[in-house]
């Protein structure tokens, strides 16, 4: 009988990378294929500088051909909490991850900021795992 070999490859990027605005409120969007990857764990943090009341949101939309987006509901945190959104504050953080993503194609993170100053930002990075 023959050997069956599991291989594990990881990929990562940044999705947001210091995003902000100039006005006092602002949206934007990005898209990440994951038709190949099992789960996706995502680490979100906002700047140290920014207004007494600044607040960022990150919500997501998945796609299963990549055109029609639904709202997804399944965000999980590390205490296994699920929510339909991650919210930031001055120097927030949050670590979360969607996993189970066999029917999705593509997901869309839309970034959400209000009551910023020009030094106000978000970056939202990933970390995703193949496994062939």
């Amino acid at each position: 009988m023959g050997k069956t070999s599991l291989i594990s490859a990881f990929t990562n990027t940044t999705l947001f990378n210091g995003e902000n605005f100039t006005s006092t409120a602002g949206a934007t969007t990005a898209t990440l294929n994951v038709s190949r990857f099992d789960s996706v764990v995502f680490f979100a943090s906002a700047g140290a500088t920014g207004a007494a009341a600044f607040a960022a949101t990150i919500t997501c939309s998945v796609s299963p051909d990549g055109t029609n987006y639904t709202a997804y509901d399944g965000i999980e945190f590390p205490a296994n909490t699920i929510a339909s959104l991650v919210s930031l504050a001055t120097s927030g953080t949050a670590v979360f991850s969607l996993r189970d993503l066999g029917g999705i194609h593509t997901v869309r993170m839309s970034l959400t900021m209000v009551n910023q100053i020009a030094s106000s930002s978000v970056t939202l990075r990933y970390s995703a795992r193949t496994r062939d």
